[in-house]
């Protein structure tokens, strides 16, 4: 196949937000897009144009380096690109290639300073998603504090409590990172809390002056969620051992899914759950009888999902294991993946939750965080944490919609296991105090910066795009979803091809919409997936009106020739490629004409570089 080159100066100009191609032969140079409303905010930023496809031969890897550095100014990079080193090549299943490349300072790496290069079916590269720390190269790489210095500020910080224990997790690594302000070198390290604390603390002190500049906990979690064994009767598949039987299932990937009991220890993973007999497991828990049967159970529904849906093989992609531990410390309200260890926890629940394993959308929202991990490696704080829980919540909605189809239930979480109702809701996120818009957002320290209270903005955006409705904030109605499969389809290659590791709001309704475009749909159905975000105020723009489907025997438009490319027999071709639009305003909300889907998009005098 072909791979692309270097560019010369014909591009195209896409509409981003909206998943049009409009073409703006002889534009200069590539353009950040400027669909985002909180630029101030964003972490990440969307470069839109088109390279010229380079002689069979050449690698998609050197073309990005290439096309990167003879555009360096545009992009905001170094000329030489020497800081930039390819960590991944990859040709999706669309025959779509992708390059990610990580940034150095040096050989001190910057801390998630990323470049994702994206090359259509034909080899030309169309978009770059880039989170370049500016001034990396400029920093003073040589520490003036020791590994071990490091160490007892960390100590100091996160473990000065009675009952806390420590474990080391990563040694200090000296990395450059940049969250707020200038780059600093800092020394990163991952410690695990255990004993009356759980967490995984990750952790950056300044190599020159001893300070603390960033710290969350990445014990990836859910607040709500089952009751262990609910009477249902569960079919799973065991491993003979020994004399008996152990909850060792290798029906479905080498690496087997496991499921332990940790005794309401927090010992990982746990002993192995074993039996004596066939149809007898887990009879001996104190609380939460039956547990560690919804937790096997909904794994390999997990398993099964991904695989069928997506070809998915496995949480890593790789026919890896999938490994939980029922029984999880004493009492706990919670469900966790743990992502050093990569498996799951799950609590008996106590004054919120019942048995937390015994919910479907609980297990499939935390086995998510694991396929995140995986493939985006979404950062958990701050809007890239936010929208690491709000992809777990949406395929936990997925899969227990292809489990059991429910207009209500599905797209409320923990419903099954909450002591009192459910704990978020995709459809009205305001019902348990998230935001659905993001005039609402909320900037906090707590929860890692809101991670799971800023979440309902995405959340709200994959129901509107999936089924239609009206965003409880704006009143902008998107008028018809793209339906359930082909959501599932759009949000999945946002995660697995689209993401970056610091990839906000913005960036990842540039990716859905990037992603219905690669995925062929309709234009009506792209624009349903613009018009989701435009209505949660994440992009800017207002929702064109609905184009309606031709009568029952029309062939075509008044006035339209059908042998024109583009007609087609049975639908009316769409009198421009920007105001078709599957979305519009409800009554009591904004009002008018046919508009272009994302205001102001396609005037490549508007369009500026962000930070």
């Amino acid at each position: 196949m072909r791979s692309p080159t270097r560019t010369t100066g014909a591009f195209v100009i896409l509409a981003a937000g909206c998943g049009v191609a409009a073409e703006r032969p002889q534009a200069a140079e590539w353009r950040a897009s400027v669909a985002a409303t909180t630029p101030a905010t964003q972490t990440t930023t969307v470069f839109v144009g088109r390279a010229e496809r380079a002689p069979d031969g050449t690698t998609f890897a050197s073309s990005s380096l290439a096309l990167l550095a003879s555009h360096a100014r545009a992009f905001g990079v170094r000329a030489s690109g020497g800081d930039l080193v390819v960590t991944r090549e990859r040709i999706d299943a669309l025959g779509m290639a992708h390059v990610r490349l990580a940034q150095r300072a040096g050989e001190i790496p910057v801390w998630k300073g990323e470049i994702l290069v994206h090359f259509d079916r034909d080899g030309r590269a169309i978009e770059v998603h880039s989170a370049y720390v500016d001034g990396a190269d400029g920093v003073d790489v040589t520490p003036r504090l020791l590994p071990d210095a490091a160490r007892a500020i960390v100590r100091a910080r996160v473990a000065s409590t009675p009952g806390v224990e420590l474990t080391e997790l990563r040694a200090p690594e000296l990395v450059v990172f940049a969250k707020e302000g200038s780059p600093r070198l800092a020394w990163h390290t991952r410690v695990r809390l255990s004993g009356d604390a759980i967490a995984i603390r990750d952790l950056m002190v300044d190599a020159h002056t001893g300070e603390i500049s960033n710290d969350f906990d990445d014990l990836q979690s859910i607040e709500g969620s089952g009751t262990g064994a609910l009477g249902a009767t569960r079919k799973i598949q065991v491993s003979a051992q020994g004399a008996g039987y152990a909850m060792i299932d290798t029906t479905r990937t080498a690496g087997g899914i496991r499921t332990y009991d940790a005794k309401n220890t927090q010992s990982l993973p746990g002993t192995l759950t074993t039996s004596t007999s066939l149809t007898s497991w887990d009879t001996t828990a104190t609380r939460g009888r039956g547990a560690a049967v919804d937790a096997h159970y909904s794994a390999g529904v997990v398993f099964d999902f991904y695989k069928a849906a997506f070809g998915r093989n496995g949480i890593d992609g790789k026919g890896g294991g999938m490994t939980s531990t029922a029984h999880f410390a004493q009492s706990l309200d919670n469900a966790l993946w743990d992502p050093e260890s990569k498996q799951m926890m799950y609590g008996d629940g106590d004054q919120v939750f019942r048995p937390l394993a015994a919910a479907l959308d609980v297990v499939a929202h935390e086995f998510t965080h694991g396929v995140t991990q995986a493939e985006a490696g979404l950062v958990y704080q701050d809007q890239p944490g936010a929208v690491n829980e709000a992809i777990s919540d949406i395929f936990a909605a997925l899969i227990e919609h292809a489990a059991a189809p429910d207009p209500v239930k599905n797209f409320t979480i923990g419903e099954d296991v909450t002591l009192a109702g459910y704990i978020r809701d995709m459809k009205n996120p305001g019902a348990k105090r998230q935001p659905s818009h993001m005039t609402q957002f909320v900037k906090t320290t707590q929860d890692n910066g809101g991670v799971h209270i800023n979440s309902g903005i995405v959340n709200n955006a994959f129901y509107l795009m999936t089924v239609g409705g009206v965003n409880p904030k704006s009143q902008i109605e998107v008028k018809k979803g793209i339906g359930w499969e082909k959501s599932a389809q759009v949000w999945y290659r946002t995660l697995a091809e689209l993401l970056l590791a610091k990839s906000d709001f913005a960036a990842v309704a540039q990716a859905n919409v990037r992603a219905a475009q690669d995925l062929s749909l309709t234009q009506p159905e792209q624009d349903a997936v613009a018009c989701a975000w435009i209505a949660t105020g994440v992009l800017k723009g207002t929702c064109a009106e609905v184009v309606e489907d031709a009568p029952p025997g029309s062939t075509e438009e008044p006035g339209a020739d059908p042998t024109e490319p583009g007609a087609s027999p049975g639908r009316p071709r769409p009198t421009s490629t920007i105001e078709s639009s599957s979305c519009g305003a409800a009554p009591g909300g904004p009002r008018g004409g046919a508009l272009l889907a994302v205001a102001g998009l396609l005037i490549a005098a508007r369009c500026r570089r962000r930070r």
